[in-house]
């Protein structure tokens, strides 16, 4: 890697870390947009080539297009297996080390505040939060929360696994509609190479796109919350196979990311409501998002932690902000806990998994700062 990561962690503040968090999902997003953008056009091209390879621009007949057919259906698996399905797969765990990377930097800030009442008076009942955690304390959390992730059902009453076979499916049927039909249509092989182009969807410009916005903003634009890289634009927004590759890829790794993030939010015996709060690409159309935004407590969009489940739904990019209690609240009760003047089961809890601190550098944990701050050789080193 270009830069140390050791202290990216240190360098979120705990007031901020949600939205260090979004900020980092949403560079994830983008990476992920970029990705598939490629990996579809190249796909795209491969199967183009073979065809007007053997067409040689005249019209398709049966014999040939069983052929294109089969190199097209093999073309199509590899790309699927043994690119997009492996990045999606990644970039799952990624999203949801997020979670385990804000919960690092919030532990963080309450081991210091410890220390100023450690040093205030020495009457604690224990010692808590003095030493780093070995690396790895998060891997076992992080495994069998994607595992759940894995199993999880949707609405429409299919696993992560089912929904990937229907869209393995979809395609390979759409590519051999789309040959069957051009040979009843007596379509010459360039017609059908540009049908089957837009059947995928992709834009080979998106990359470039993607990576300009991910990788030349400088640290400080990223740090101060610069929206540059999250711009719509219409040539990453995919149609046919690119759509609903982007579509499905969006959506699972939202879901994982809120499902690490309701888990590491539960934890926290100190945070107990929550604020929803609407994304900066949120369309301006009215939705669900919008009514629970404006509902809870006070209309403010606070619930209890836990009762309100993103995304709300399909393309959600909404998130949710741990509401802290006032810091004189805070501080009297943690003062009163570690006093034994106080009972206080759930930080016993939550001391007796966490009291020796998290490293910074923690392998799980770090994802947070490397998509937070990381350039391109950060990002890619972290993903190799």
């Amino acid at each position: 890697m270009t830069t140390s990561v050791d202290n990216w962690l240190e360098r979120i503040r705990p007031s901020r870390v949600n939205l260090a968090e979004q900020a980092a999902l949403m560079r994830m997003q983008m990476f992920v947009t970029g990705e598939t953008h490629r990996i579809l056009s190249e796909t795209a091209a491969k199967i183009t080539q073979r065809l007007l390879k053997a067409g040689e621009g005249e019209p398709v007949d049966g014999t040939l297009a069983f052929q294109v057919q089969s190199d097209a259906a093999l073309i199509w698996r590899e790309a699927l297996t043994d690119a997009w399905l492996p990045m999606i797969q990644t970039m799952r765990r990624e999203a949801a080390s997020l979670a385990f990377g804000s919960l690092a930097v919030i532990i963080r800030g309450v081991a210091e505040q410890m220390e100023k009442l450690t040093t205030e008076t020495r009457k604690t009942r224990k010692p808590v939060f003095e030493e780093a955690v070995v690396e790895g304390v998060f891997a076992p959390q992080l495994n069998l929360l994607v595992q759940a992730a894995n199993e999880r059902i949707y609405q429409d009453g299919l696993t992560l696994s089912a929904r990937i076979w229907k869209f393995d499916r979809d395609t390979q049927e759409g590519i051999n509609r789309i040959l069957m039909q051009g040979v009843q249509d007596g379509s010459s092989a360039w017609e059908l190479a540009k049908k089957l182009e837009k059947f995928l969807g992709a834009n080979q410009d998106c990359p470039r796109w993607t990576a300009t916005r991910l990788y030349r903003l400088t640290k400080t634009d990223i740090a101060l919350g610069n929206k540059t890289g999250l711009v719509r634009s219409e040539d990453c927004a995919g149609q046919g196979v690119a759509y609903n590759a982007l579509r499905m890829a969006r959506n699972e790794i939202q879901a994982i990311h809120h499902m690490a993030n309701d888990a590491q939010m539960a934890q926290i015996p100190w945070i107990e409501k929550e604020q929803i709060v609407l994304s900066a690409a949120h369309p301006p159309l009215g939705c669900e998002c919008e009514t629970v935004v404006a509902g809870g407590e006070g209309g403010q969009g606070i619930y209890p932690k836990g009762e309100i489940v993103l995304p709300l739904h399909v393309g959600c990019l909404c998130f949710k902000i741990g509401m802290q209690p006032p810091a004189e609240e805070f501080t009297a009760r943690l003062r009163g806990w570690m006093r034994g003047e106080q009972a206080w089961p759930a930080m016993d809890t939550f001391s007796s998994r966490y009291g020796g601190g998290v490293s910074a550098s923690d392998p799980v944990a770090i994802a947070l700062g490397v998509w937070l701050f990381g350039d391109k050789e950060d990002i890619l080193g972290r993903l190799l």
